[in-house]
Formats: structure tokens, C-alpha cells, sequence
């Protein structure tokens, strides 16, 4: 168990650039965000109004609401994400704010509140907004504060509702007129203060791609350049298509995000466009932004190439640039069977998201928040047959949203009916269901219990300590008062592997998940659908309404696999952290069964994010999952499933890098050393350092029960540490970055191209990586173009603790960073 501890770094940062013999600089892109209250409600919640003012902080900055009108603190989504809610049913919400001199630009993250909104208007510019608080995702609308300070934001009209998820300031150079180190002009060199007109395509593009994240070119631009690729179909709801084109004159490309204009509905790849509008770099993506216009267009003759068989259709769509749809978003038609449910059916939007492996090839492919009948009956094993889109998003294969299930044929009976109530022997690793009335019954008032009963499965309500009498008249749920107790039981030797209760409205689906649960049991909801986890098969399960009346429609439960009883067998053994370069939390878990292992992987779920692991190598019958952890997320639950092929659970598995820290802390039986504990708690320390920086989950850090000292923080000793130093070094050099992120990495910028560099909006880089936290200290080489340039990663720490310019949060950050490695060093 020794040195398992990996004292790597995961966080995405970039540090800083320091010129040589300067010993500040500002951070790159460094933010600070602002939400609205802590996570963790169980669906949407309207909030109190906050009245005409309020102020929130984040380290050394301050976000202050002004001239607020039907404002509304304590709200949240449906996923329980926390929010602030603008407007009412008949009234507009809005509000003023004034941002810090050194804060480039905002961004707001904003969702229809219940899709009752299309758009909102930020200082007199309306942005439509995409996304909604059922589905907790959020639209980024960014605003240029370099010219100006002050904002206004308010909804459209009445009736039209958001939610706001976070403001975020992107911070740059004072515009306050300051001057830098020694007096001297902080801006470019010449101290030209005047913004710079460009003219030609490769003038406009070079100065675009040189913009960083957030910022936008000052004015309107008209470019012409011939469609590479559409990015978003045609939207006769909005009267907007995205596409990207390459620049005419020019070796660059820009997106052309929604614009709108005569011709967007019938343009194509290889037409020629001509488009006016705003520059930005949004999130790394050069673009026109919202609200460009398609100006003219010239039919470029191209012919759309349509793929015919299942396997050119895949093989195409797997050549796909990232966020390109195939054959321009031509509809295709696919047959396969599921392998996965990614996203369980939304009753709220009528969707669900599956993959499947298409029939007659070895490929899969996404359904994104398909639709159509059957889509909340299906499931894996099922086969469907599915028509929409197909794009590459971010490296997935899918059918983009707004697919439709077309025909589905139901594994367990083949006929491709609704069927699945009451009848028929139910099989075990399949699902029964029964809907639950009150009706029918001669139960008096005083009775202490009611039941029903389906094939393979009971569900019982009993009365318990509560004052109401069991009530017999609803014709379409039951009604479960407080203190009942309801219990879900299996027949005929069967067991319950999951539950799926169905209530009657949001207010009853916020009871049942305030309720007791047996050991063992975990619920989530999605509308008004509950879905209770269970950890391993059981015979029974009960529910205490020990929060408030909620009310009853449907039960459908799942049983246990055929030979469930003996599937303790298959089990997780235990986690840790690993030594290498990523912070890593490896699983390990026991199948007895060698037949089996080919057929299995893990399912991660991470802040709500699933993703996938590989088997990994084994020795007796135990074998090893990884997952990738940011630093923040330290405190973060992990919660891993060991599925089959067939998606069928196995074993569940639930714990945070801390538990695991804190195991090491808190032993008494000499099985780790001091050393191992020191590096225990920095590693703690240094997570919950990332969590204030970053403004992640912050009542929750993961140095809460080992924080650091101010004095033990203070310690961090940076004195023999060497700022970078350059031989021979080039006119061109820029400057040096820390790079944090799954692999430690250093950059070195210049302000052009150099032998092996990489070329950004920031300059040009060569990098140095995959660098170990027990190396930090270590010096590294690096000769470019007769140059040579030696530093540590510590240097960039060092910087940032010494200089004057930093948060604190920012300096704590490194500060943790410098005594993480200290730790790591000594193991």
C-alpha cells in the first residue's frame, strides 16, 4: 500500500507567462466565478426575491446586483442545480451591475426557466437562449466589458422566465489607465492606445485568431469564403443555421454561429457566402457571433455526397471533423440494437438518449434525445430503428438532437407492442409493472393497510402512525401520507435489482425523494419518474414517507439476473489513488468467472457526467478500473457500476479521493507512515485550494477536517527556487506558461513560429510534459532554434507567490501547489 498515493494534477489552468527577469505576470484567462447558492435540490424551486440589491463574493472580488426588479434568490433547476431566477408569469426580472476596471469580459450562463423564455436582452442586444432549467444545461452569453463597465440584463417579457446559473469575470489588463512595473504604459509597445483597424481578410482573420477567450474585435466585419462545413442544420423555428467557411485570400477558417439572412435555408457545403457581423473568440472558436448576416450567396456547384449502406453511412460519419454533420445534415436511417440507456427518459421533453450497435457492422452510434413513440419504453436489448442527422460531437458518433424513433421491437416479446402490465410470467433480468388505483376496495376508514399484487411482485402501503385514514377514492394513484410505509416486495424467489415509481406531480416526486429509503437504496428523478438504485439484489424494499404526502401511479420494478442470488461474487474490493502523472482513482473488483471478463466494463458517473472504462490487467481473479479526476473534484463521489455487454449491473461501488485520504489520516494501525500522511493532507489541501480558486463546490472542501494553518500555508518555500533564465534566447521569445490539467505541462510562448511550436490566439508554443508532482522542483532544458532555456515548473509558482498582481485565492493555490510537492518528493 505504499506510495499509492498519486500526487498529480489535474486541473485545467494555465499559470501565467513570465517574461524573463520579470517576476509577475498576469494569470491567462484567469477567472472568478459567482453562483447562487449551494446544489442539491430535488427539482425546480422558485427562490424569494432579493429585492433591489444583493452581493456575492468570490476571493478578492465582489459581484454586486443593482436596480433589481423580480429577482429571486434560493431557486434551483431540475436537476437541483442552484440558480438565480428572473421574472414572473407577468412581469419582467432585471438587473444593473458594474464590473471591476480589470475584468475583460462576463459570462453568463442562462437556461429558459421551464422553456417559458426565447431570449433575453443584455445592454439592449437580445440573445436567444437554447438550453432549459428542466434539462439543467446552460446557454454561455458572453459581453465585452474592455469598453464599458456597466451591464443590464433583463427578460424579454412577461411570462418569458430564466434562470441564471453563474456570472463568471474573465480578467485581463486594468483598463483604468494604470501604468506597469517602472512606470512604463501597460499596453503594446509604441504605447499606441488606439484600437487598430483592420482591412484586408488575412489582417481581420490574424487579428481575430490572436483574440483570447471572451474578447471580441471591436466594430462589424464583412468576410467572404466558401462553406466547409454545416455545424447546425437550417432552424425554421428561429430562422438560423450555423456553418463554417474558409476565408477567401486567407489560410484561415471562421464559424458563422446562427446566422440569419435570405438564403440560410438553402446554402450547402462549396456554396460561396459573404457574411457580416461581430468577431469573437468564443471558448477557443473563432466566429461570427450571434446575429450575423448571410449578405449573399453563390451556389458553389458541389453536389452533397449521400452515403448509402449502414457501413459507409458509419465509416463517413467517423471521418467527421469535430461538431461537423454529415452529408450537411442530410436525414439518414439506421437499424441496430441498444446497447446503453446514456440518458433516461425525459417525460418533461419527451426524450431519451441510447447508443446502439447498428446492424450488419461492428459500429455504434448515439441517439441524442430522441423522440417519438415508444421512446420511454425502450431499452438495452431492444431494437429501433432511428432517422435524423449524424454529426461528430466532441469524438461521439451521433444522431444529432432531434432524432426520431421511427419502430422499436421489445427484446422480452417481440412484437414491438406497449406491452409490459400486469400478466404473463415475468423473467428474471426483465421488468413488470403495475399501476396503482385505491379504488375497488372495501377498506374502512380505520384499516391499516392496502395492497396489490402483481405476478412476480407486491407493493404494500401501510398505515403506520399516521392520523389520515387510508384513502380508497382516487381513480388513478394512491395517496401515501406522511409517516406510511410502503413496501416494494419480490415473489416466487425472485429479486429487485431496480425500481421505477412513477408519481403524480413535481411537488409529490419532491416528497418521495425526501423519504426513507431501506440501506443499500439511492433515488433520482427525472419529472415525475423516480428511479431507486439498488446497491445489490434484495428481496424487499421499503419506503417511509417520513417528509410529506406523496402519491402513488406506478410501480415497475426489475429483477435480478438469472443467478442474481450468487452475484455477490462479483464485487468491487476496493479504490485508491495511484502514483503517476494523472490523479487517478483505480477500482479494483473481483470476478471469480475468467468466461466473463471480456464481456465487462465500468460505468463512471462523476457530477452527473457518465463515462466508460476498459478492463484493466488482472492477477487471481482481481482486476483494475481508472478514472480520471480533476483536482477540485477531490470531494467529488464517484459512483461506478461494473455492467456486462448487455448493461446488466453487477456490483456498484461509491467513494471520493478524500474518503480515501482521509483513510490513510485516520489510521491507528501503523499501516501507512508519517510521511504518507503528510502527503495525505497536502494533497487535501492542495484540492481544496483548487475548489476557492476555481469556485467549486465550496462548502464542501476537501481539506475540511486537515486544513492547513495560515502559518503551515505560509511555509510554502519558493527562496531556492530559480526564475527561468534564457542563453542565446530569441527576440521572439514571449514568455513561459504552467499548465495544469490532466498532465502537468510547460509552455514556452513566442511571438512566432519556432522550430516544433504550436500555434494558438496566445502565440506560439513548445511544451514540456508530462511532468510528476514529485518533479516539479526538477529542471528542464529546452533548446529551441539555437536558444536555451532552463526553469522548473516551481518558477511559475514562484512568481505568482512573490508578485504583487495575484488573488489570494490564486497565490493560496500555488502556495498548496509548492508544499504538494514538497510531500510528494519525500514518498
Amino acid at each position: 500500500m505504499k506510495k499509492v498515493l498519486s500526487l498529480a494534477l489535474a486541473i485545467v489552468l494555465i499559470v501565467g507567462l513570465l517574461p524573463i527577469g520579470m517576476m509577475s505576470a498576469s494569470a491567462e484567462a484567469e477567472t472568478v466565478v459567482f453562483e447562487f447558492g449551494d446544489n442539491g435540490a430535488a427539482t425546480h424551486k422558485d427562490g424569494s426575491d432579493m429585492g433591489a440589491s444583493k452581493s456575492y463574493t468570490s476571493g478578492d472580488y465582489t459581484l454586486a446586483l443593482t436596480n433589481a426588479s423580480k429577482c429571486f434568490t434560493g431557486a434551483y433547476d431540475a436537476t437541483g442545480k442552484s440558480a438565480l431566477k428572473m421574472g414572473t408569469s407577468s412581469t419582467v426580472g432585471s438587473f444593473s451591475m458594474t464590473v471591476p476596471d480589470d475584468v475583460v469580459s462576463v459570462i453568463f450562463k442562462v437556461a429558459k426557466y421551464k422553456a417559458k423564455t426565447t431570449a433575453v436582452n443584455v445592454n439592449g442586444t437580445e440573445y436567444a437562449i437554447s438550453t432549459s432549467s428542466d434539462d439543467g444545461a446552460y446557454t454561455d452569453i458572453t459581453v465585452d466589458t474592455t469598453a464599458t463597465k456597466t451591464i443590464s440584463f433583463a427578460t424579454v417579457s412577461s411570462k418569458c422566465r430564466c434562470m441564471i446559473d453563474s456570472i463568471t469575470y474573465v480578467l485581463g489588463e486594468s483598463t483604468g489607465g494604470g501604468s506597469g512595473e517602472g512606470g512604463e504604459s501597460g499596453g503594446d509597445e509604441g504605447g499606441e492606445d488606439e484600437t487598430p483597424t483592420y482591412t484586408t481578410p488575412a489582417e481581420i482573420m490574424a487579428a481575430a485568431n490572436a483574440l483570447a477567450a471572451g474578447e471580441s474585435l471591436t466594430g462589424t466585419y464583412t468576410l467572404t469564403g466558401v462553406i466547409t462545413a454545416i455545424n447546425t442544420v437550417y432552424s425554421s423555428a428561429y430562422g438560423n443555421i450555423t456553418v463554417t467557411m474558409a476565408v477567401n485570400d486567407t489560410e484561415y477558417s471562421i464559424q458563422c454561429y446562427r446566422m440569419t439572412g435570405t438564403g440560410v435555408d438553402v446554402i450547402k457545403s462549396g456554396d460561396t457566402i459573404t457574411v457580416t457581423g461581430t468577431i469573437t473568440n468564443n471558448n477557443g472558436t473563432v466566429r461570427f457571433d450571434t446575429g450575423c448576416t448571410l449578405d449573399s450567396y453563390v451556389d458553389g456547384g458541389q453536389e452533397v455526397v449521400i452515403y448509402q449502406t449502414p457501413a459507409e453511412i458509419l465509416a463517413a460519419a467517423a471521418e467527421l471533423a469535430n461538431d461537423v454533420l454529415l452529408s450537411d445534415g442530410h436525414i439518414y436511417t439506421l437499424t441496430g440494437v441498444i446497447t446503453s440507456v446514456d440518458s433516461v427518459y425525459s417525460s418533461s421533453y419527451g426524450n431519451v438518449t441510447v447508443t446502439m450497435l447498428v446492424n450488419g457492422t461492428e459500429s455504434s452510434i448515439q441517439c441524442y434525445r430522441m423522440t417519438g413513440t415508444g421512446a420511454d419504453l425502450i431499452g438495452v436489448g431492444d431494437t429501433i430503428t432511428v432517422s435524423g442527422s449524424i454529426k461528430n460531437y466532441n469524438g461521439t458518433i451521433e444522431f444529432d438532437a432531434g432524432c426520431t424513433l421511427d419502430s422499436y421491437t421489445l427484446a422480452d416479446d417481440g412484437e414491438g407492442d406497449e406491452g409490459g402490465d400486469e400478466g404473463g410470467d415475468a423473467v428474471e433480468g426483465e421488468s413488470e409493472s403495475l399501476n396503482i388505483t385505491a379504488t375497488g376496495g372495501t377498506l374502512a376508514s380505520d384499516s391499516l393497510s392496502i395492497s396489490w399484487e402483481g405476478t412476480n411482485f407486491s407493493v404494500v402501503n401501510e398505515k403506520g402512525t399516521s392520523s389520515s385514514a387510508i384513502r380508497t377514492s382516487d381513480s388513478d394513484h394512491f395517496r401515501v401520507y406522511k409517516n406510511n410505509s410502503t413496501t416494494i416486495s419480490a415473489k416466487n424467489g425472485k429479486q429487485l435489482s431496480q425500481i421505477v415509481i412513477t408519481t403524480t406531480g413535481s411537488t409529490y416526486t419532491t416528497a418521495l425523494l425526501n423519504s426513507t429509503f431501506s440501506d443499500g437504496v439511492t433515488a433520482a428523478a427525472d419529472g415525475n419518474v423516480v428511479t431507486l438504485t439498488l446497491a445489490s439484489a434484495m428481496d424487499a424494499v421499503v419506503i417511509d414517507a417520513t417528509s410529506a404526502q406523496w402519491r402513488l401511479n406506478k410501480v415497475e420494478v426489475t429483477y435480478a439476473a438469472a443467478g442474481g442470488a450468487d452475484e455477490s461474487t462479483v464485487e468491487f474490493t476496493g479504490a485508491q489513488v495511484t502514483l503517476g502523472d494523472d490523479l487517478d482513482m483505480a477500482f479494483s473488483v473481483s470476478i471469480p468467472d475468467a468466461q466473463k471478463v471480456d464481456t465487462m466494463q465500468v460505468e463512471f458517473t462523476v457530477d452527473g457526467k457518465t463515462s466508460y472504462a476498459p478492463i484493466g490487467a488482472g492477477v487471481d481473479g482481481v482486476y483494475t478500473f481508472t478514472v480520471e479526476l480533476p483536482t477540485k473534484n477531490m470531494t467529488s463521489t464517484i459512483s461506478a457500476r461494473l455492467i456486462d455487454g448487455e448493461g446488466t449491473e453487477h456490483a456498484t461501488k461509491e467513494y471520493t479521493v478524500r474518503d480515501y485520504a482521509e483513510t490513510i489520516l485516520n489510521d491507528t494501525t501503523d499501516a501507512y507512515d508519517e510521511l504518507e500522511k503528510a502527503a495525505a493532507k497536502a494533497m487535501l489541501n492542495y484540492g481544496a485550494m483548487a475548489q476557492l480558486y476555481f469556485g467549486y463546490n465550496t462548502t464542501d472542501l476537501a481539506n475540511s477536517n486537515c486544513a492547513y494553518t495560515e502559518a503551515e500555508l505560509n511555509a510554502a518555500d519558493v527562496s531556492g527556487v530559480a526564475a527561468i533564465a534564457a542563453s542565446n534566447g530569441l527576440e521572439s521569445f514571449k514568455g513561459a506558461s504552467l499548465v495544469l490539467k490532466s498532465k502537468l505541462a510547460i509552455r514556452l510562448y513566442f511571438t512566432e513560429a519556432v522550430t516544433g511550436s504550436v500555434s494558438t490566439a496566445n502565440g506560439h508554443y513548445v511544451e514540456v510534459s508530462g511532468i510528476g508532482a514529485a518533479d516539479l522542483d526538477a529542471t528542464q532544458t529546452v533548446t529551441v532554434d539555437g536558444a536555451t532555456y532552463t526553469f522548473s515548473a516551481l518558477s511559475m509558482a514562484k512568481s505568482v507567490i512573490e508578485g504583487e498582481s495575484y488573488s489570494a485565492n490564486f497565490k493560496n493555490l500555488m502556495k498548496a501547489l509548492v508544499l504538494y510537492s514538497a510531500a510528494a518528493e519525500k514518498l
